[in-house]
């Protein structure tokens, strides 16, 4: 295996885009394609946390947040209940109206997360993790 251009000492698993170089992973940035020496000289910087982190992140905050704004609401009106999915089955457990139509709702989240599991698995297929 080659060694790193810009190193000397790790080997190299990636090729710059704009000058050729082969470098290894910590002087190769992934967002820009670039080797460290061409990222520098662009004056461009590398990402410190990714954009897909960051999204995860974002979505994970919005969640939490829905969260706890639902179980303010629920304690404020008085209703007891909920439901609790452990992957993937959904147990519905509620003290009042509508405890049919929130355990059809849960039954029905837990079947599209069973289908995106398995179009998700199907996706890996002869997909080296």
């Amino acid at each position: 295996m080659a060694v790193c251009e810009v190193c000397g000492s790790l080997p190299a698993k990636y090729v710059c885009q704009r000058c050729g170089s082969r470098v290894c992973r910590l002087d190769y940035d992934p967002a820009s394609g670039l080797c460290s020496r061409c990222l520098s000289s662009t004056g461009l910087s590398r990402q410190a946390i990714p954009a897909g982190v960051k999204l995860m992140l974002l979505g994970f905050l919005l969640m939490f947040t829905g969260f706890i704004l639902m179980f303010m609401g629920a304690l404020e009106a008085g209703a007891a209940g909920g439901a609790v999915v452990i992957f993937p089955i959904p147990l519905v457990f509620y003290s009042g109206e509508g405890g049919a139509v929130l355990a059809l709702i849960a039954l029905v989240i837990a079947f599209i997360m069973v289908v995106f599991t398995l179009v998700w698995w199907r996706s890996l297929e002869g997909v080296k993790l």
